[in-house]
Parts: structure tokens; sequence; C-alpha cells
């Protein structure tokens, strides 16, 4: 990254067009995983039984993952759309931090629809065994925490990071 002057005194951001490349592999993937995902979600058991529905809702899952799929297809429109059109096709558009804001918010609800119906599943299996119960707990509390962890890098740190790091004005 870095700032220039343009031929006007203001200052103007040109961003190497790799940054916003390598973004758009990190959002490819997330709805990779967020469709691959879905495509899983109805082999859990449980669930809600809708009237004409094949497969149950679940809906705390569902949602998390076609939100995040909503928002990842956002941050790919952003991304793309921060590029200039021409020969260097370097990114000098406010629309790369906001497409880094909706990555990582298509990130967080990834994560939550990923580890939700883990969580959900794992619930009953460490109340039925009794004797079991300690290691079912250790690994319970682990997915917990993991993927606690991992929402809360999406969903606070890493825009905390973007928005800190911007080579735009504070007041984008």
């Amino acid at each position: 990254m870095a700032k220039l002057f343009s031929g006007s005194g203001s200052p103007s951001v040109r961003i190497a067009v790799n940054v916003m490349r390598a973004r758009l592999t990190v959002v490819g993937f997330n709805i990779t995983v967020i469709t691959f995902q879905l495509s899983l979600i109805p082999r859990i058991p449980g669930g809600t039984r809708l009237p004409g529905a094949n497969v149950p809702l679940h809906l705390e899952a569902d949602v998390a993952l076609l939100v995040g799929l909503g928002l990842s297809i956002i941050a790919m429109v952003c991304f793309i759309a921060s590029s200039a059109f021409d020969h260097e096709g370097t990114c000098t558009h406010w629309s790369l931090l906001a497409g880094d804001l909706f990555m990582y918010s298509g990130l967080a609800h990834s994560v939550s629809g990923f580890f939700a119906p883990l969580v959900h599943m794992m619930d009953p299996v460490t109340l039925d065994t009794p004797q079991q119960t300690t290691e079912l707990m250790i690994v319970h509390t682990a997915i917990v925490i993991v993927g606690g962890v991992a929402w809360f890098s999406a969903a606070y740190i890493g825009p905390a990071l973007s928005l800190l790091r911007s080579p735009f004005g504070r007041g984008i």
C-alpha cells in the first residue's frame, strides 16, 4: 500500500490489485464452505419440520449460513468495484474497505452456522452418558471455545484491524 499524491495536491490511495485478489480468494473459499455446510445440515438430527418441506429446517444454522452467503457476495462486488479500469488495475476506491467489512461479517456468520449445529448435537450427548461426561465436556468446551474465538476474530478483530490500517481517510 502506498499513498501517492495526484497532480491536484490531494492524496489518492493506490493499493496493489493482489490485495484485492487475496481477499476474493478468502471470500470464494467462504462461499464454498457455506454451500458445503448448507448441503450437509439436512442430515443433522433434529430441526423443525415445515409443512411441504422435504428436509428439516435448522433455523439458527440455516439463517446464519444464508446471511453469510449474501454478505460474501456483497463483499465480492465491493472488491471488484474497488479496482481502477486501467493497465495496472490498482484498487483506488473506498469500496475495498467496505468489502473487507462485508467479508469479515460473512466469515463470522459462516463460523456461527458451522459451529452452532455441532454444539447443539453435543448438548444432549453430554447429558446422556454420565460415565463419559468428563471427556465429552472437554470436547464440547473445546468446540465452544474454538468456535467463539473464531467468531470473535471474524466479527471484531478483523474489521477493527481493517479500519485502523485503512489508507483511506477517517471520514470514510
